[in-house]
């Protein structure tokens, strides 16, 4: 198992024990997934309803999951006042016709489950850092084409958009990815990343697994987990993969900034890399005694 960030760690300590016991993965990726959702007074506000929300501070979350053994998968996009989106996501793959579902009918699908909180509240400092935000944007100057558009806010980039993903191998060699995101810190309302969608954020198929994480909007331009599971199924390692994606990413020379990607294979092999940034993710196998935390340094143009 391996999960992205150092928030990994604790994703992995709660998913592991399942994974273990011989337990289906799914239930797994799960429960790391949910874990870093939970953690709403945690340091990161980039997951769960501990998360920066969209410019009217309403916090919209995205989440997906997908098994490698059938193909299966469910994400919900914008969806809000739901503890577990991953959960949900699980529900779209496991009780509906559809892989996808966002706004307000995941909205409405997360009622009809019992998986809606009443209307959620910021947490005090991500509503005073809104405000702080909002106040500063007032005598900005906006750039056309960005966010600054919308908020008037330079000042946007400082912000993380850090996505949980988890990949997980089973003892019958299934694979399994899942993602959750409470997306880029202030966004336009309605803005979707590349978390939930199949083959940019997350996928999983009999080969391999690989999540991505960073700027939402590069990664679906590169369809970036697809790159990394397509190299694994033409014979390369995690490791081989993943490196090989980003550097034919940043050949291109187009919207190759702040990409990275973590990634499993069939055998085992863990593999991840990333663009422009030190990326660290943690990973639990076979006779460790808990889960390690690794990082990988920005591949140069």
């Amino acid at each position: 198992m391996a999960a992205t960030w150092s928030f990994g760690m604790k994703a992995i300590a709660a998913g592991w024990p399942i994974l273990k016991s011989g337990g289906d993965p799914l239930d797994a990726v799960e429960e790391a997934v949910r874990e870093v959702e939970n953690d709403v007074l945690g340091t990161h506000k980039s997951v769960g309803l501990g998360g920066y929300p969209n410019m009217d501070g309403i916090i919209e979350l995205d989440a997906a999951i997908m098994d490698g053994r059938t193909l299966q998968a469910g994400s919900v996009g914008a969806v809000c006042n739901v503890k577990n989106p991953i959960s949900l996501a699980r529900k779209v793959m496991k009780e509906t016709p559809h892989v996808m579902i966002v706004g307000d009918g995941a909205n409405r699908l997360a009622e009809y489950y019992g998986l809606c909180l009443p209307q959620a509240r910021l947490q005090p400092d991500v509503e005073k850092e809104l405000k702080k935000r909002l106040n500063v944007a007032l005598n900005l100057e906006p750039k056309e084409g960005t966010l600054d558009l919308w908020l008037k806010n330079r000042a946007l980039g400082i912000f993380s958009h850090d996505t949980v993903g988890v990949v997980a191998l089973g003892e019958d060699g299934s694979l399994v990815a899942g993602t959750s995101t409470s997306g880029i810190a202030f966004k336009m309302p309605g803005r979707i990343g590349d978390s939930p969608i199949i083959g940019s954020g997350l996928v999983a198929n009999e080969f391999g697994a690989a999540v991505a994480t960073g700027s939402g909007e590069n990664i679906m331009i590169h369809n970036v987990s697809r790159m990394v599971v397509r190299g694994i199924q033409d014979g390369n390692n995690a490791q081989e993969a993943a490196m090989g994606a980003i550097k034919d990413i940043v050949a291109t020379e187009k919207r190759y900034e702040n990409i990275a990607v973590l990634a499993l294979d069939r055998h085992g092999n863990f593999g991840a890399a990333t663009t422009s940034q030190d990326f660290e993710f943690a990973v639990m196998k076979e006779g460790m005694l808990e889960p390690r935390l690794f990082h990988t340094e920005s591949e140069s143009r």
